[in-house]
C-alpha cells in the first residue's frame, strides 16, 4: 500500500525552503524555552510555593501576596487577546522582540521592587511581556513547518505551556525553603 504525502508549497516569492531541519529547530527553540512559554507558566506559579515569605517581606496578607500571580495571569491573558490581530498584520518577529524585552525589563524591575505596589506593577508588565509566546507560539510553529511535521513541535510547545503550572510551585517551594 502506497502512502502519498501531499505538501502544498506556497508560490509566494518570499517563501524560503532553504531551512534545514536543524536550523528550524534552532530558530524555534526560543519559543517554548527562552521566550516565555515554559518560563511564563513556571514563573506564574513559581511564587505560589513561596507565598508565606513573600507576604512577610512585603508585610501583606497571604491573599494579597497571591495577587502577584493573579495580576500576572490576568494581564498576560488580556494582552494575548489584544496583540494577536496586530501581530497578524505587522509580523511576529517585532512582537517577539518588543514583548520579550518588556518581560526581561519587568522581571529585573520585579527583582528590585521594594514595595507591594511596585511589585504588582512590575508583575503586570511581566504578564504583558510574557504573553507573546502564548498568543502566537503555535502560529509561529505552523509558519515554519509543513503540515506533516508540525505535530512533534506542537507537542513540545503544548508540554511547555501546560506543565509550567505543575513545575512552578515545586521549584518555588524549593527556592523558598532553601534560599528564603
Amino acid at each position: 500500500m502506497t502512502h502519498w504525502h501531499i505538501i502544498q508549497i506556497p508560490d509566494h516569492p518570499s517563501f524560503d525552503l532553504t531551512y534545514t531541519p536543524a536550523s528550524m529547530v534552532q530558530i524555534l527553540y526560543p519559543i517554548p524555552a527562552l521566550s516565555p512559554s515554559l518560563h511564563r507558566t513556571i514563573r506564574c506559579r513559581f511564587r505560589a510555593g513561596g507565598i508565606h515569605p513573600i507576604a512577610k517581606e512585603f508585610k501583606v496578607t497571604k491573599q494579597q501576596a497571591s495577587y502577584f500571580t493573579t495580576t500576572y495571569t490576568l494581564f498576560g491573558g488580556i494582552t494575548s487577546l489584544l496583540i494577536t490581530p496586530y501581530v497578524n498584520l505587522y509580523g511576529r518577529r517585532p512582537a517577539y522582540i518588543l514583548l520579550t524585552i518588556i518581560a526581561i525589563a519587568s522581571n529585573i524591575g520585579s527583582a528590585y521592587a521594594t514595595t507591594y505596589g511596585g511589585e504588582i506593577v512590575s508583575r503586570i508588565f511581566v504578564g504583558v511581556g510574557a504573553s507573546v509566546s502564548l498568543a502566537i507560539g503555535a502560529a509561529t510553529i505552523c509558519d515554519m513547518f509543513f503540515q506533516g511535521e508540525r505535530g512533534r513541535f506542537m507537542g513540545f510547545y503544548s508540554l511547555a505551556i501546560t506543565n509550567g503550572p505543575h513545575f512552578g510551585p515545586i521549584a518555588g517551594g524549593f527556592v523558598s525553603l532553601n534560599l528564603g
